[in-house]
């Protein structure tokens, strides 16, 4: 996906030397990778079984960049790293009936290094509102870290986010640019993708994972 027209001849064009299909969409410019997800990639996820997102990563409010550079190689280099990679990960799914996600671990160099612990930040309430929306009954609980994927980079099992993507998304429900770098319902939910997983694996959610 991508907000920009004038990107996707360049897209298809680095992405011709490979054999799958692949399809290029242009979204709104509006609620980032997580609208891309939610909305702009909705109507296919569940035609899959297991499901990769990955996105550039720009962070350019840190200083000196190549920490931020490094966040993004530690993000793709913990999602697909190489076919052999890639392969173990399905098989970890094939293996594992109950898993909903994986995720890379997070960021613990440079700035990030005061996230470690404090993985909530100013989300936690926004979160916990939006997880009563969603109806959610798995425990959210301010002093214990969410294990999620901080970044938004992660493999799902399709089943294990129905729930979160019944809700049909819009561009609308998401806030326009220019964003916060903290504090935003896009990282609210970054860190709700785990509680929808587990709910997802409670009585109701093994059935779907049993299918």
């Amino acid at each position: 996906t991508t907000p920009h027209e004038d990107s996707i001849a360049k897209i298809r064009g680095v992405f011709s030397a490979l054999p799958n299909n692949v399809e290029i969409r242009l979204v709104e410019n509006r609620g980032r990778d997580v609208s891309a997800l939610l909305t702009g990639a909705a109507d296919v996820i569940d035609t899959y079984e297991y499901v990769a997102f990955y996105h550039d990563k720009k962070t350019l409010q840190v200083t000196p960049g190549t920490v931020g550079v490094s966040f993004a190689y530690k993000l793709s280099e913990g999602l697909l790293a190489s076919k052999c990679f890639v392969e173990n990960i399905l098989y970890t799914f094939e293996a594992n009936g109950r898993l909903g996600m994986l995720s890379p671990l997070p960021p613990n160099h440079g700035c990030y290094f005061n996230v470690m612990g404090n993985e909530w930040g100013c989300n936690y309430e926004t979160a916990v509102k939006l997880a009563r929306e969603f109806q959610l009954s798995v425990p959210i609980e301010r002093e214990k870290p969410p294990i999620a994927p901080l970044g938004t980079v992660f493999w799902f099992r399709a089943s294990a986010m129905r729930q979160l993507f019944a809700y049909n998304w819009q561009y609308s429900d998401f806030p326009p640019e220019p964003n916060g770098i903290d504090g935003t319902l896009l990282h609210a939910i970054e860190r709700l993708y785990p509680f929808f997983a587990q709910e997802a694996g409670g009585v109701g959610g093994m059935r779907e994972f049993a299918k």
